[in-house]
């Protein structure tokens, strides 16, 4: 299941930002064992992007948690986006999680912690 993980990984841009495909994405989420997801940081980002634009404010911030200690505790494995680098959704996983964090205190009205912080310490 692993070289599935990896696949979605590598074309979750292409399949989400150029084609809109949404619901393929839910559903390849769908299919990875929990564990799996909960080991890979741009899964939890995935799902966290997912959960942002869906309205589902409240699973985002354990999602980003998440999301962070994963990337803290894995080695961070070498992808190549089929949009390409530059145009990555998941590709820098300390800078989205910054950037979700951000989002998600804009939305809540949160001026104090809308400020994306770049220090990586959470």
């Amino acid at each position: 299941m692993t070289w599935a993980a990896r696949l979605m990984e590598e074309y979750y841009d292409e399949v989400f930002y150029l084609h809109g495909e949404g619901a393929t994405i839910h559903r390849w989420l769908s299919a990875l064992p929990e564990d799996l997801i909960q080991s890979r940081p741009r899964l939890l980002l995935a799902q966290s992007f997912m959960a942002l634009i869906s309205g589902r404010l409240e699973a985002v911030e354990p999602l980003l948690d998440g999301a962070q200690r994963a990337y803290t505790r894995a080695a961070d494995e070498p992808v190549e986006p089929t949009v390409g680098r530059a145009r990555s959704l998941l590709l820098n996983v300390p800078a989205v999680i910054a950037i979700h964090r951000g989002f998600l205190a804009q939305l809540r009205n949160d001026a104090r912690h809308a400020g994306i912080r770049l220090t990586g310490d959470g």
